[in-house]
């Protein structure tokens, strides 16, 4: 959920809600906004907004400051319930179209994929394991749940090897995170990526956090006999000899 993308690139007329006060919508004035670029930073922030994705209720805090290709521009756009604000130069250039936040594009999708970490360590409904993907093992990222109540984080994530981002422009994540009511799914759960270290707890366990046992460093005993497997080759096994018809 993390880390909301905004071309802030694209430019538009300033709106006639600036004149004529229209336009004005409760699902969408309720809350805060900002929007802002100078030279090679850029940040966006959402604070009490409320969305339209069925899986979340209600979007406490989201933001994210950003590192990008140096520009001219410098453009500022806030919001706060029924009160906007655009500053920029020329002004005809600096209104942002942010868009709602349930349409715009993930800018990265921190999560450690199971098939990229190899389990060191594990009891019941926890996992440590090691990271070594480079780049992407660089910065941190953490993301836990406590009942309807769900944050996550990304901070100092290069992006400038990632070929593969919508917005080209963007050289590393500073910080980007979200705190957010969603529908109840879980008691508590959690993973947190710390450079080359991984760490994962769920209660209960599910399929992102399946229960696992070690006996020794990189030596699994269960859910089968393992050594120095990645989580997606065990979990994948383990899934495998449920379906397998006799």
């Amino acid at each position: 959920m993390a880390a909301q993308y905004v071309d802030l690139t694209k430019v538009s007329p300033v709106p006639d809600r600036f004149t004529n006060c229209s336009d004005c919508k409760f699902s969408s004035c309720w809350g805060c906004k900002s929007v802002t670029q100078c030279c090679c930073f850029e940040e966006i922030g959402y604070t009490c907004k409320c969305v339209e994705d069925p899986n979340i209720c209600f979007i406490c805090q989201q933001g994210a400051f950003e590192l990008v290709s140096c520009s001219s521009a410098c453009k500022c756009y806030r919001q706060c319930f029924c009160c906007e604000i655009v500053c920029g130069c020329p002004l005809e250039q600096s209104f942002i179209d942010t868009g709602s936040i349930t349409t715009n594009k993930p800018t990265h999708d921190g999560a450690v994929k199971g098939n990229d970490i190899t389990i060191c360590g594990a009891c019941c409904c926890t996992i440590d394991s090691c990271y070594f993907k480079f780049p992407e093992c660089l910065g941190c990222y953490s993301k836990r749940v406590m009942c309807c109540l769900e944050s996550e984080c990304i901070t100092y994530k290069p992006m400038c090897c990632n070929k593969e981002l919508e917005k080209k422009n963007l050289c590393c994540i500073i910080m980007s995170g979200e705190c957010a009511c969603v529908h109840v799914k879980t008691c508590c759960k959690g993973e947190s990526q710390f450079c080359c270290m991984d760490s994962r707890f769920a209660m209960p366990c599910d399929d992102e956090v399946p229960c696992m046992f070690t006996m020794l460093p990189f030596c699994l005993v269960y859910p089968g006999c393992y050594c120095c497997s990645t989580l997606d080759k065990v979990h994948g096994a383990k899934y495998e000899q449920k379906v397998t018809p006799n």
